[in-house]
């Protein structure tokens, strides 16, 4: 009988300082005072840009979202090698097709050959995932300071209120929800619908860019090899 050997771990170390950061975010972001002092000080640089004196609060919602999005996008876009990325993905759709027909053949090499393969295709696959999570780590801190002050600048507007189609005076200080397991307040959701939906759009624009440039790239070389010659 074929004895496989344990997966390979790749950044355990790291993964564990990601996840830990990842933890101790949403613990400053739900901590009132931490949140609070951190978002004093970045209302010094924020609010004399973005602050409109407290009379636009959901325009300041909605600008602080948008460039929050923008840098840590960007940055993300810096370290990620997008077409690799997508090759590897390609790569190991592929794989798993072939594993699934060797499986099904019975052949004990062949099963172990690929085996050994899968795990050599995992551990690459972890390490590139480990890359896309390590702008993080350069974003967070940004993203937190944003997060905390807007909650800072909200708080000090009395009677900031909403308008969406189904009410014309929504608190933004208010409670989504009266659950206790759901404590987010109106402007925590208008801040990470605006967040997720722009990351989206500008993510997706990156990456087309990405993939123009490196098709220009590959059609380029043939005609200097040409040239060459």
């Amino acid at each position: 009988m074929t004895e496989v050997s344990p997966q390979p771990q790749a950044g355990s170390g790291s993964q564990m300082i990601m996840i830990m950061l990842m933890f101790f975010t949403m613990f400053i972001m739900f901590q009132e005072d931490m949140r609070n002092a951190i978002g004093a000080i970045a209302g010094v640089v924020l609010y004399p840009v973005i602050g409109f004196g407290g009379h636009y609060p959901v325009l300041t919602v909605m600008i602080a979202g948008l460039v929050m999005v923008a840098f840590s996008t960007g940055i993300r876009h810096f370290f990620i090698n997008w077409v690799d990325t997508a090759e590897k993905q390609y790569k190991m759709k592929d794989f798993n097709k072939k594993m699934k027909e060797v499986r099904l053949s019975g052949s004990k090499d062949e099963i172990e050959r690929m085996t050994k393969k899968q795990m050599e295709m995992t551990r690459d696959t972890m390490s590139s995932t480990m890359d896309q999570m390590k702008p993080m780590m350069f974003t967070m801190i940004f993203v937190v300071a944003t997060f905390a002050f807007i909650g800072n600048f909200i708080g000090s507007i009395p009677n900031s209120t909403l308008s969406v189609p189904w009410s014309d005076n929504i608190d933004m200080s208010g409670l989504v929800s009266t659950n206790a397991c759901c404590m987010f307040q109106t402007w925590m959701l208008v801040y990470m619908l605006i967040s997720i939906s722009m990351a989206q759009v500008i993510q997706r624009v990156l990456k087309m860019y990405s993939f123009s440039k490196a098709l220009r790239e590959m059609e380029e070389e043939p005609e200097e090899q040409g040239e060459e010659e």
